[in-house]
């Protein structure tokens, strides 16, 4: 009988999740991009590509933080605190986008 290790499950989802966010916002506005005519440069000052990509790089940073028997104790801290700089980027990005509504 085999054990799972619920919290390796759970970091390994965190930067799966936080990696998808990423590749699937690269794919849409690629696509976007050829559709509009316009190079993929200019996709990069949109805000969902902004929220996108700060909230997927954030669950990638969380994931070294919770990871278990991972890395040192400053190695933790650090990659926390840029993952919160990350978190509050695409928070700051979000309710920018729905205070113009």
């Amino acid at each position: 009988m085999t054990v799972i290790d619920w919290a390796y499950l759970g970091a390994h989802f965190l930067w799966i999740f936080g990696l998808s966010l990423i590749l699937a916002a690269f794919s849409y506005h690629t696509w976007l991009s050829q559709e509009m005519r316009r190079p993929f440069s200019a996709q990069f000052r949109k805000r969902s590509w902004q929220v996108a990509i700060s909230a997927g790089l954030s669950l990638m940073l969380l994931a070294i933080t919770v990871m278990p028997r991972n890395e040192r104790w400053w190695t933790r801290l650090t990659a926390l605190m840029i993952a919160l700089a990350f978190a509050s980027r695409a928070l700051r990005d979000l309710m920018k986008k729905s205070r113009r509504r």
